[in-house]
């Protein structure tokens, strides 16, 4: 069950969703190969940080976090 924290926490975790489908939408025939694959790595990197949210006792692959998420997100707009 989440508590008051994690339910905040989790509804902030929505908002790389709707940044994942922005970018998702941005991709065209003319996005580079390196934005696609970073895009790729975003949709990877939401799920993580939703077992980070959810299934701690399994750990994630690798860090994860609201700010890193923003990162990534700020970089991939930045590409053509």
């Amino acid at each position: 069950m989440l508590n008051g924290k994690k339910w905040r926490k989790w509804c902030r975790g929505n908002f790389p969703e709707v940044r994942r489908s922005e970018l998702i939408a941005s991709l065209d025939e003319s996005a580079s190969e390196e934005k696609q694959n970073q895009v790729e790595s975003f949709f990877w990197m939401i799920r993580e940080f939703e077992v980070s949210l959810f299934a701690q006792e399994l750990k994630t692959a690798f860090p994860v976090s609201e700010k890193r998420l923003q990162k990534m997100y700020d970089q991939i707009k930045r590409l053509v």
